[in-house]
């Protein structure tokens, strides 16, 4: 074999390569050229004349795209020859980015051996996904997790979750986990050979035969569109004992509950927001503190405070940072709060699920609710030493 197209041209195909090439060795795919082994004659005119740089001679291809080499050779077989440029489908996956970057992390049953069963979200873990791909593109995407099993084939979405951590791993096959602690798993999974886009999002993702790929915009609003129709979403967060419990007693913003429950709480509440203000327009960032998310929307732009709670809605917690950067940017100030929520136990995690939003926008925190003060430092002198002591 002599040259080989890899995955920088996934999403892209422009065809300047392919006026160039004296032989006529390219072929046309759904979301990608290929190259014709046996009709490659190792020019290389069609090298700098392909605008992501995504041509190589086969025995320089890149570690993570060695793959590409027996996906040419296959996909040749079934694609029809291109010879002439024609308008490229969207430019190069970097060029996506004002879309959100989105993926697929798919699961081959045959390949791995065994069937998609939740393991990505065992108790104390985070998600997460293997990969052998460098992995600092997914930091910050989305990552759709999907299986295919039996035959004829049957592809099952799980969810997805935001990547914002990478770990490597001692394993030569797949040596870098993505990771993240805020995601969505569907009640059970959702079938997508019932979608009437399933033969295009096929094709655009060569039949996932490409490893943790890239979605393409028109597929990214049909996924989120599945997602949205899904109303009842639980936001995964594993807990330490995956054996079923009572729900939690509700309280007012969970201080009878444990760290964990709290955190998915928080979480849970966070990725609604999230999911929310995404589907108004605007570009979200999860901050933390002294507010939770940054929403950017053309030349607005809004700083969130999110709060959760298994009680009714009444009262909620807020830091002194939180109340003093309220005051500070009262303009920009929005409160979302989740209450209501529920926290359940599967076989597999402890979840949170249901609640309703209660919405203020513009948010001033000294007109739209009483703050009153649960608890107060207290410094006094004794002995000509400084003590601390605190009274709640």
């Amino acid at each position: 074999m002599t040259h080989v197209v890899a995955e920088p041209c996934f999403n892209c195909k422009y065809t300047d390569c392919v006026v160039v090439c004296p032989v006529d060795c390219f072929y046309e795919g759904e979301s990608m050229l290929f190259i014709h082994p046996d009709e490659c004659i190792d020019c290389e005119v069609c090298v700098p004349e392909c605008p992501p740089q995504a041509i190589f001679h086969h025995e320089s291809l890149p570690e993570e795209w060695k793959d590409y080499s027996a996906l040419n050779a296959e996909m040749v077989e079934q694609c029809p020859r291109i010879t002439e440029t024609q308008e490229s489908i969207g430019g190069p996956m970097y060029e996506f980015a004002g879309e959100g970057k989105h993926f697929i992390a798919y699961h081959n049953t045959e390949k791995i051996g065994h069937e998609f069963n939740g393991e990505r979200f065992v108790p104390g873990e985070r998600w997460n996904w293997s990969t052998k791909k460098s992995p600092e593109q997914f930091l910050g995407g989305k990552i759709w997790c999907v299986s295919g099993q039996s035959s004829p084939r049957r592809y099952l979405a799980y969810g997805w979750y935001e990547a914002d951590e990478i770990e490597a791993m001692d394993d030569g096959d797949f040596p870098f986990v993505i990771c993240g602690d805020v995601g969505f798993a569907f009640p059970k999974p959702v079938c997508l050979n019932d979608q009437p886009w399933i033969a295009g999002f096929l094709k655009s993702q060569s039949n996932f035969s490409l490893g943790m790929q890239q979605i393409h915009p028109d597929f990214v609003r049909e996924l989120e569109e599945l997602g949205r129709s899904c109303r009842d979403l639980q936001l995964v967060v594993p807990s330490d004992d995956g054996g079923k419990q009572a729900p939690s007693t509700p309280t007012q913003q969970g201080f009878q509950a444990s760290p964990e429950d709290r955190k998915l709480i928080e979480s849970y509440a966070v990725g609604w927001a999230k999911e929310h203000f995404e589907e108004q327009g605007f570009v979200v960032e999860v901050v933390g503190k002294p507010f939770d998310l940054r929403c950017t929307r053309e030349s607005e732009f809004k700083f969130v405070e999110v709060k959760g709670t298994v009680g009714q809605l009444g009262e909620v917690i807020l830091t002194k940072n939180e109340v003093e950067f309220a005051r500070q940017n009262r303009s920009q100030m929005v409160l979302f709060v989740v209450h209501g929520i529920q926290l359940v136990d599967d076989a597999i995690a402890r979840v949170a699920v249901g609640g309703d939003v209660f919405l203020q926008d513009p948010w001033v925190v000294d007109e739209h609710g009483e703050l009153t003060a649960n608890q107060y430092r207290y410094r006094l002198q004794a002995d000509g030493m400084l003590l601390v002591v605190q009274y709640k």
